[in-house]
């Protein structure tokens, strides 16, 4: 059909633009929905997600940073026996922070709130922490029989005979395991360490078994949380003084004499072989200050109760910290806020001009801080785990973390915010822009 002087005039062109800003009603839709889908991944799901992998790799790389400055020859024995313990390791820590613990800590509730974000975003340490005592429980059993060898390769040795024992433990067949590891420990000694037990030896060895499990074993029940106590009990038994491993020598009798020998029902102390003699030893005891019994229970106290409890490491933290901590906490609760905020606002501007007659929706301020969630939380922190060591060559290496969290949604949000604007919004409001100057060219 022709265009007559008519199709020109003023009222011609605003039917024209309204026509077009009617055409704005759907991609206006998707404009909401966007938002609100990104606004609500924002506060609802784990902004930030941290996964450690916990591995023998990755407890080399902590006793190699842990022994940097430590004294190299005692480094040394006390790493290789700590990888030879957690070689069977695998599994992960999850840290999981979300929106509402995280503004719990930095705005609302303070030291409270800070304890709630450590007992939710640590909460399956318990779970990680039984799953480890489990995993190393094999080869912390071999101890006392790999201790004996001489001249062996821990990484060559293979844990496997003890499985079984592991199982009954975790069945709570007691009897049933320390049979089993009686019977174990003799093909582990004979096929992975090539020596003979003597008689003492394997009384020694139960011995040391069976103080081991009563120390994990409360009101009759075996437990492997019961990890770190039982540790103490081995470095008790490995750590002992050289006098204590022979008779007294103020003892002046004639070995000889039978009538001299001591007879005792208890078996005699292993001594143990290198490099068990040293890394057993704490730096308090290299230097000749040996910690009391009661400080090194407390101590296992104090970590078994941070593995429950995670909230108690705010006890551990001086004014300072604390509030330096809550500080970061209080920037990270205002900026996810905001971003969290502006995605609201638009999803209310879009609402709001899918009703008005001008239906129009700005994304400017979207457009320009939609992706930092995602580049703050995701993609920095990986890139800089990537490239930091080639950038800072002396940077110590660090165990592989994962980083992860729900900011994906927001940024995959944002690409569909900028599809439906250049794609789709644009379009349209280019032709509502020429109409308009059409309009004001009809009144001349």
């Amino acid at each position: 059909m022709g265009r007559s002087n008519a199709a020109d005039s003023p009222e011609q062109w605003r039917a024209e633009k309204k026509k077009l800003h009617r055409k704005l009603i759907l991609p206006n839709l998707c404009i909401l929905l966007i938002s609100l889908i990104a606004a609500i991944s924002l506060v609802s799901g784990p902004f930030l997600q941290i996964t450690v992998p916990l591995n023998a790799d990755t407890v080399e790389t902590l006793v190699n940073l842990a022994g940097s400055d430590a004294d190299p020859n005692a480094a040394n024995d006390s790493a290789e026996v700590l990888i030879y313990i957690a070689k069977d390791i695998d599994t992960q820590i999850q840290i999981s922070v979300a929106f509402d613990d995280i503004v719990a800590a930095g705005v609302t509730d303070g030291e409270a709130g800070l304890r709630q974000l450590l007992d939710h975003s640590l909460a399956d340490l318990p779970d990680v922490a039984d799953s480890v005592s489990e995993q190393i429980m094999p080869a912390l059993l071999s101890i006392a029989a790999v201790q004996l060898a001489e001249n062996v390769s821990l990484a060559d040795i293979d844990t496997d005979s003890f499985n079984d024992t592991i199982a009954l433990l975790g069945n709570q067949d007691l009897e049933g395991a320390r049979t089993e590891f009686e019977s174990a420990v003799e093909i582990f000694a004979d096929e992975q360490l090539n020596i003979e037990l003597s008689e003492d030896d394997r009384a020694s060895i139960m011995d040391i078994y069976d103080k081991v499990i009563d120390t994990m074993t409360v009101d009759g029940e075996f437990s492997f949380s019961n990890l770190f106590p039982a540790l103490q009990t081995l470095i008790n038994e490995f750590g002992k003084n050289q006098s204590e491993n022979t008779n007294d020598p103020s003892d002046s009798s004639d070995p000889s004499d039978s009538s001299a020998t001591s007879v005792t029902d208890e078996p005699a102390p292993i001594e143990p072989a290198a490099p068990f003699a040293s890394a057993v030893q704490t730096d308090a005891e290299r230097a000749g200050e040996t910690d009391s019994p009661a400080s090194v229970n407390s101590e296992y106290e104090r970590i078994l109760k941070i593995m429950e409890h995670p909230s108690t490491l705010v006890d551990e933290m001086d004014g300072e910290t604390l509030q330096i901590v809550l500080t970061v906490c209080k920037g990270m609760a205002y900026f996810l806020i905001a971003c969290a905020g502006l995605w609201a606002i638009l999803a209310i501007f879009a609402l709001l001009h899918i009703l008005l007659p001008n239906k129009k929706v700005g994304m400017w301020y979207v457009k320009l801080t939609g992706l930092l969630p995602f580049l703050l939380f995701f993609a920095l922190p990986t890139l800089a785990l990537q490239v930091a060591p080639s950038v800072i060559p002396s940077m110590p290496a660090l165990p592989p973390l994962a980083f992860g969290g729900i900011t994906y949604v927001s940024a995959l949000c944002l690409l569909a915010l900028w599809i439906v604007s250049v794609f789709w919004c644009h379009p349209i409001k280019k032709k509502i822009s020429i109409c308009s100057a059409n309009m004001r060219n009809a009144r001349r």
